[in-house]
């Protein structure tokens, strides 16, 4: 008994230690493989909105803009004096990524808070570099716990599944383009694929359960449309009929 207990903790090692190597060397991979694609400034909205509210969680300021706006609140009240609707300028007082919102008359950043928290794990500056490698690693944590969840054991079979996986996400479009740019959908690769072997694993595991509604729950935070997007459809519904 005492010979097989060692033995247990001892493969619970090597695994451990092949995980450990393995997540190294994912992590310089995609630094190396994704690296010359984030060398420039942040290109288009979603770089530059998730780039600025990982600074913002980085100051304490989740839901804020990082950027100091003082001119904002004497521009928007002198604005709903005049006769211009809320739609003529709600888009040209933002900055890029940023909108008014209609409800406060705010400035806020249109992006769920997900992917910028994975940002906010590495130094601002660097973030945009690392990011290949910060969603791989988040990735492959989660591709390991349910791959390990549904087997019952944390096994060298499943790690070195996960691993191929993510090696297959590096190589593969359009998994690889997605690296390639910051974006909410490389992050979510991970939670959606380890979800998949919960339901392979028991027919049991559907939407009406805890796992489908924890699995939600994670991957809400990189999903735009369940941001806030819903009040806003109507929203825009509704000023559209001016025109």
């Amino acid at each position: 008994m005492a010979r097989g207990k060692h033995s247990l903790i001892l493969r619970q090692g090597l695994i451990s230690i092949y995980l450990a190597l393995a997540s190294l060397i994912i992590s310089v991979s995609f630094y190396k493989y994704f690296y010359h694609y984030h060398l420039e400034l942040p290109i288009g909205c979603d770089e530059f909105g998730y780039l600025y509210m990982a600074k913002a969680i980085d100051q304490g300021k989740v839901f804020q803009s990082p950027t100091s706006r003082p001119f904002d609140p004497g521009l928007i009240n002198a604005l709903k004096k005049t006769n211009f609707s809320l739609n003529d300028y709600m888009h040209v007082i933002s900055p890029h990524a940023y909108h008014l919102d209609p409800a406060t008359f705010k400035i806020i950043n249109q992006y769920p808070p997900g992917t910028s928290l994975l940002l906010s794990l590495a130094p601002w500056q660097a973030a945009k570099r690392w990011s290949p490698s910060i969603f791989a690693l988040f990735s492959l944590v989660f591709l390991v716990l349910a791959i390990s969840l549904s087997e019952g054991r944390l096994s060298f079979f499943g790690s070195g599944l996960a691993v191929l996986i993510m090696t297959f996400l590096m190589m593969v479009d359009p998994f690889r383009s997605s690296f390639r740019d910051i974006n909410s959908l490389a992050p979510t690769f991970g939670l959606l694929i380890g979800g998949g072997f919960f339901s392979k694993k028991s027919p049991a595991f559907h939407c009406s359960t805890w796992v489908y509604q924890r699995s939600f729950a994670l991957r809400a935070p990189f999903s735009p449309c369940l941001f806030f997007y819903f009040k806003r459809i109507y929203f825009f519904l509704k000023i559209s009929r001016e025109y």
